[in-house]
């Protein structure tokens, strides 16, 4: 996923947020702005989870979606839900025979949690400037 639509879901994680301390985790798969959001439970089980992914990336009519799970924290931090989200989504992908990247984002910045790769940012904008 190129960063511009990295930012862009980082800075609409950040307006979903507004001021709330604690938001749900959430696994979004697509593109920003056109995505498919599977709350995160903590009862799902792996093969659930995997169950989810490959249903939300069949539905969707995209060369190559990303998937990348909001929640609150670091996202430089991996948590047991980045994993197992990671490992579902990878599953997922082996099932249907596509790629698929997998990020981590918060209110402050992303990471892609395959490679460490991460950008973070003290005051997130409401949009670029141009």
């Amino acid at each position: 996923m190129p960063e511009e639509e990295l930012s862009a879901a980082v800075r609409a994680f950040a307006r979903e947020c507004g001021s709330r301390r604690a938001v749900a985790a959430a696994l979004r798969v697509g593109t920003p702005g056109d995505d498919l959001v599977i709350p995160d439970q903590e009862w799902y089980d792996d093969a659930l989870r995997a169950d989810l992914v490959e249903r939300a990336l069949s539905c969707l009519d995209q060369p190559r979606p990303i998937a990348w799970l909001t929640r609150t924290g670091d996202c430089r931090l991996p948590q047991d839900a980045d994993h197992a989200w990671c490992a579902a989504t990878t599953a997922a992908a082996l099932r249907i025979g596509t790629e698929v990247d997998f990020f981590v984002v918060t209110r402050k910045g992303w990471m892609e949690l395959r490679t460490g790769r991460s950008r973070q940012w003290v005051r997130v904008r409401s949009a670029e400037p141009g």
